[in-house]
């Protein structure tokens, strides 16, 4: 670079941190409010105090390192609404918090930075141990020392898990929703009474998740430009990060995990990162995911159902399982919606939102013109214009139970390592069930490693990378509409799976480029160990891949699809 540009770019960039500092000069330390840095005493009140402080646009809430200990276990411990430029620094300080409380609550908060700070809960909302007997109405459980419990805690979750490996064990216990009553029988023992059967074990490990949703570490609602940074989530009653109706989220080189040294087998009770209807680009690089005990980055725009038709042009629509639709979650003035059926997602029509109201739980949608025919009661509707640019980038997948990624449409995910995901590495469809959408497009999967995964659900015969209109195994639906498109999944690297390396289903524009199949392993579940395998496709290629004695399966995909240049691969096809 030329002496003068070099000049130019460094004041530049002088001149920008000048006026981030600037914007940042009034620091407020939680310390000088009397918050307490060795952790002995509860730091809430005095954070509290120094939240308040801060001004409306740029401040600044240090926590000069240390541990802060948070007693409330209730609510919101630190909430921030409508500021502008704020930073928080931790300085690698841990925060600890109980029972389910929510740490970080931010509204309508722009340019936002949160950085350098650990979470834990240091009584977990999670405990785990070895079955001692089984009944076939109960199981009695040693629980490990150290976590304490005390015969109330509630039990929503149950999971096997392999302790050596610190994954969940393969077509091992996974149950939501099966306990009656839960006693303390004994020191660190109880005794859990079932509504049915689940195949529990004496001698098999389990996870006892106390709450799996509702109290999340880290919530950005409404917030623009926020930028989270080598943040550490060891555990959490629910998600790790929670975004809705959010526009433009990074996080850099943060990293979700069981707390170091602990032996704990779970870090989140769910999922480590979640986004619902946001908008603008949501970028993650660097990050590092294991121990969740759901997916590890979940990314969505809601679908909600059709309740009545009030007039031609506005419709009320009601959420899943009748939450409410926040206000957050509002379709805006000329945004985009798109009508679909709710069986196969086949489009119904497109409309433009004029406004739309809150009517709790449910909301109303006046669209800018009436529709050209009556649009069924039952159909689902996404906002296609609150569906965020997904980039996953250097991002280290290291085992949990259910996904590593789940995405839609607009997503890159590149040059990323995924094992030991109990369930699909990347799971890219839409859902009826969970009302998560839109359709896949406009997806790129690339240079990415992939390798045990899918051990989860041997009899599962989609991949490890799969395209479908469903999160769950479904009856396939053959000559279904092809509503996934423009899917190009390339130069990947497959090691050992026990589940084809490429599911791909109801989908058209699909380009399968250069991938590399390093070991055949036949299972249960996929004999032939086909390592592509395709289900009512049109419009592909598949080319340049190579592989060991692989298998690619055509299954009523027609014409228009192009199989060439492909090494160590046998194709068959079946009707």
């Amino acid at each position: 670079m030329h002496r003068r540009s070099f000049l130019k770019v460094g004041a530049g960039a002088v001149s920008a941190f000048a006026l981030r500092a600037s914007a940042a000069e009034i620091r407020v330390l939680v310390t000088d409010h009397g918050a307490d840095p060795s952790g002995r005493r509860d730091a809430t009140a005095a954070v509290t105090k120094a939240i308040a402080a801060l001004p409306r646009a740029g401040g600044a809430l240090v926590f000069p390192y240390g541990t802060y200990t948070f007693s409330p276990s209730q609510g919101a411990i630190m909430t921030f609404a409508s500021l502008r430029g704020l930073v928080i620094e931790g300085n690698d300080s841990l925060l600890q918090f109980a029972g389910s409380a929510q740490p970080f609550v931010f509204s309508e908060c722009s340019d936002l930075q949160l950085s350098n700070l650990r979470i834990d809960w240091p009584r977990p909302p999670f405990c785990q141990g070895i079955v001692q007997a089984v009944t076939a109405e109960s199981f009695e459980i040693l629980i490990d020392a150290p976590f304490a419990v005390e015969g109330h805690e509630p039990v929503q979750a149950i999971g096997e898990y392999d302790r050596a490996a610190r994954l969940p064990a393969p077509n091992g216990v996974d149950a939501y929703g099966v306990v009656s009553s839960v006693r303390w029988i004994a020191p660190q023992t109880l005794r859990i009474a079932l509504t049915r059967t689940i195949g529990v074990k004496a001698g098999m490990t389990l996870v006892l998740r106390h709450q799996v949703y509702g109290s999340d570490a880290i919530t950005l609602r409404s917030c623009t430009g926020s930028r989270l940074r080598n943040l550490a989530i060891y555990t959490t009653p629910g998600l790790g990060v929670l975004g809705v109706g959010s526009t433009d989220i990074t996080l850099e080189h943060c990293t979700v995990t069981p707390t170091p040294g602990s032996g704990r087998l779970l870090s989140t009770c769910a999922d480590a990162v979640h986004f619902t209807d946001c908008r603008g680009s949501l970028h993650l690089y660097g990050c590092s995911f294991f121990g969740m005990g759901d997916d590890a980055v979940n990314a969505s725009t809601s679908y909600w159902r059709v309740l009545r038709s009030i007039s031609p042009a506005s419709l009320e629509v009601a959420a899943r399982g009748g939450s409410t639709i926040g206000p957050c979650q509002l379709p805006r003035f000329r945004d985009q919606l798109r009508f679909v059926d709710q069986k196969t997602f086949a489009p119904l029509c497109d409309a433009m939102v004029e406004s739309a109201t809150a009517n709790r739980p449910n909301a109303i949608l006046n669209l800018a013109q009436p529709s050209p025919a009556p649009i069924p009661l039952g159909s689902l509707v996404c906002n296609r214009s609150a569906v965020a640019q997904l980039t996953i980038s250097n991002c280290h997948f290291l085992g949990n139970r259910a996904r590593g990624v789940v995405a839609h449409s607009n997503a890159r995910i590149e040059g990323n390592s995924f094992s030991g995901c109990s369930l699909a590495a990347i799971l890219l469809a839409p859902d009826a069930h969970w009302m998560e959408g839109p359709a896949v497009h406009h997806i790129k999967v690339a240079r990415n490693r992939i390798a045990d995964c899918g051990y989860g659900r041997p009899n599962d015969r989609r991949g490890a990378v799969c395209v479908d209109t469903a999160h769950a195994p479904h009856a396939q639906v053959l000559a279904a509409p092809r509503v996934n498109e423009d899917i190009q999944i390339s130069d990947n690297i497959f090691g050992s799976l026990p589940v084809p390396r490429i599911f791909c289903s109801a989908s058209t524009g699909v380009s399968i480029l250069r991938n590399t199949v390093r070991e055949s392993r036949a299972s249960s579940a996929n004999p032939s160990d086909d390592a592509i395998v395709m289900v009512n496709v049109g419009q592909a290629v598949i080319r340049d891949n190579v592989g060991h004695n692989a298998g690619i399966l055509l299954q009523e995909c027609g014409a228009g699809l192009t199989v060439s240049d492909n090494s160590g691969f046998h194709e068959r096809r079946s009707p």
